[in-house]
Order: C-alpha cells, then sequence, then structure tokens
C-alpha cells in the first residue's frame, strides 16, 4: 500500500491494525479554570504518557490533539510511539486532550453550555488548562518542546504567545496563526450545517455522518480523490467515514470549531516577541491545503525566522501524514539539535 493510500484510509478510519504503542487514560482535574468567556468552573482534563521522564525534563514534549481528536487518536494514527512523530524512545512524551474534545471538560460531560449559545472556547483556554495540568498535576515548569498538527498546531503557537519561556522548541504542523477569509468560510459552513440540523432535531450521529462527509470536501485535493480513489469505492469509503461517528457530540464540534473561528495571535506584537524569545520553531506546511490555509503560517515563519518545511502532496490537509517520512525525520532533526538558549 502506497504512502497515499495508507493516509486515506487514516483519514476514513479504516485502519485495523491496532498502535503500535498504547497508554492508559489519565485524568487530573483543575479548580476554578477561568475561561476567557468568564466562566469558571472545575475541569477535568485527559491526557496519556510515553516513553521514560527524566529528572530534569528536558527530554519532555507536549502534544496537544486536533480538532475533534483524542489523545487515543495520536496513537490510533501512529503519531506517538517509538519511531513516531513523537518519537517515545527519544522523550518523555506527554499527549493532551483538549479542551472540547469530549475527554477533556466539553459540553458534552461538564457545565459548558451548548452551542446555542455562542462561544464557549477559545485556543487560550485550551493551553492555559494545559499548562495548569503540566505544573500542577505532573510537576513540569519547562519541557524540552511544544509539538502540534492542525489544531493542534494552532495551540503550539499559543503556547509560543502565552509562556514562551516554557519550551525551547515549537513544532507547527498543518497550524495558523489566524484564520484567513476562506477559512472563515469553510468552518463558518461547517457551523450552519450542524447548528442548522441540530435544531431540526437531527441527532449527533446523524450529524457526524453528514460532517463526515463533509470533511472529506476540503480533507484532500480534487486531484488527490481523482488520481486515488476509484468511482466506484467513493460511495463505500464515505459510508464507512460516517459510519465511525458514534462518538461524535455537536456541541463539542462546535465548540472547538468556535475555537478555530476566534483563533488569532497576530493581534499584538507576536512576531517581535517571539524572536525576542529566543524560542526555536519549525513550521511544517503543505500549500495545497484547502482545510487550513498554509499562507498566514509561511508569512509568519518568515518574520521570525522559524525553520521551513514545504511539503508538495496531493493529501491537503493531510500532506504531512502521506509524507511522513520525510516530515518524522525532519522533526526529529529539529527537535535533535541542542536548544540555543
Amino acid at each position: 500500500m502506497t504512502a497515499r493510500r495508507r493516509a486515506i484510509a487514516a483519514a476514513s478510519l479504516l485502519l485495523a491494525t491496532s498502535p503500535a504503542m498504547t497508554a492508559d487514560q489519565l485524568f487530573h482535574t483543575l479548580p476554578d479554570l477561568v475561561l476567557d468567556s468568564g466562566q469558571r468552573l472545575d475541569c477535568r482534563v485527559g491526557y496519556r504518557t510515553y516513553g521514560t521522564r527524566t529528572e530534569d525534563l528536558s527530554t519532555v514534549i507536549v502534544f496537544p490533539t486536533w480538532f475533534g481528536g483524542t489523545t487515543a487518536d495520536l496513537e490510533r494514527y501512529d503519531k506517538v510511539g517509538p519511531g513516531a512523530l513523537a518519537d517515545s524512545d527519544a522523550y518523555f512524551v506527554v499527549t493532551i486532550d483538549a479542551l472540547g474534545n469530549g475527554v477533556s471538560c466539553s459540553p458534552s460531560n461538564s457545565a459548558l453550555p451548548g452551542s446555542d449559545v455562542g462561544r464557549v472556547l477559545t485556543t487560550a483556554d485550551m493551553v492555559r488548562s494545559q499548562y495548569r495540568l503540566l505544573k500542577e498535576g505532573l510537576g513540569i515548569d519547562n519541557v524540552h518542546a511544544v509539538l502540534g498538527v492542525s489544531m493542534g498546531g494552532m495551540q503550539a503557537l499559543r503556547w509560543l504567545e502565552l509562556y514562551p519561556d516554557f519550551a525551547d522548541k515549537f513544532v507547527v504542523i498543518d497550524g495558523s496563526p489566524r484564520m484567513t477569509s476562506y477559512d472563515l468560510l469553510h468552518w463558518t459552513v461547517h457551523r450552519d450545517v450542524v447548528t442548522s440540523l441540530k435544531r431540526a432535531g437531527a441527532s449527533d450521529r446523524t450529524i457526524g455522518g453528514v460532517v463526515a462527509r463533509l470533511t472529506h470536501l476540503t480533507l484532500f485535493t480534487p486531484d488527490y480523490f481523482v488520481n486515488e480513489v476509484p468511482t466506484e469505492a467513493l460511495g463505500g469509503l464515505l459510508a464507512t467515514a460516517a459510519a465511525t461517528e458514534a462518538a461524535f457530540r455537536a456541541d463539542d464540534y462546535v465548540s472547538q470549531l468556535d475555537a478555530m473561528l476566534t483563533h488569532d495571535v497576530l493581534s499584538g506584537d507576536f512576531a517581535v516577541a517571539a524572536r525576542q524569545s529566543g524560542a526555536e520553531v519549525l513550521t511544517v506546511s503543505t500549500p495545497a491545503d484547502a482545510m487550513v490555509n498554509q499562507r498566514p503560517i509561511q508569512s509568519l515563519a518568515a518574520r521570525i525566522g522559524s525553520e521551513t518545511l514545504v511539503v508538495i502532496s496531493e493529501c491537503g490537509h493531510l500532506g504531512s501524514t502521506c509524507e511522513s517520512e520525510a516530515v518524522n525525520a525532519r522533526v526529529a532533526s529539529f527537535l535533535e539539535k541542542r536548544a540555543r538558549r
């Protein structure tokens, strides 16, 4: 099976094999977490750990989840483990369930309100909860790196904005410092579809099936589908994708979607502060990405002088997965280099 076909299988949740490494789902409760909305709540945050923790914490990597994803998904798609993107043979990896994903506190399992009240969470809320988990729950006050993919990459940028001295290195894969007009159009359509179906009385499972099919419109490029997916195979692929959405919760989905819609780390002097911090940054972007436009991160990379890897791939938003061998190698090289500070 080619790398491209592996990627589309993963995206459609068609992988039948067990993950190479599994870790227990762990939780830590944060008392009186204050959100940007002004709400205060006792918030449970999910996480998993991999590898060996050293006394000096010099090998800790923080890895938050992508949009709608869980720490179990990071395992399932081989993003963490021996020799993976987050290599547990070389580092002590802490994967963290972002607020709103249905594992950490979310509208479906906590006092967070549902989608009918407007914005619930921000990416800054997510990162502050992760900071408190590490400090209060795990006794970690500095790490080697923060690594994130897609919305996880947005959180990595928030980490750099809010806690620039907490990590020596930041890896942003398929992320963005702010939404473009196309991103806003794209994700607002997703929001409108979900909230309209919810108001019409559709079940979470039905809505999740629609979202799974809608997602495939921009997850890959049109050329990818034409070249790699036979016409007769499309129905089965989409049916399988929709059938995997049993855990979908509309309110959770909208809470994280709204966090992306309002995500913006460029409103202040972010680029100047990032340069002055001395932190090292690697950005990985795929120009053909139609799900998270990559022009803002490419522009920011030039402004802050970060290392860059541009992935040329028909896989679109999953370009870094289709080209995982090259991406993993570049990330490993970046993480291995001694930090400047």
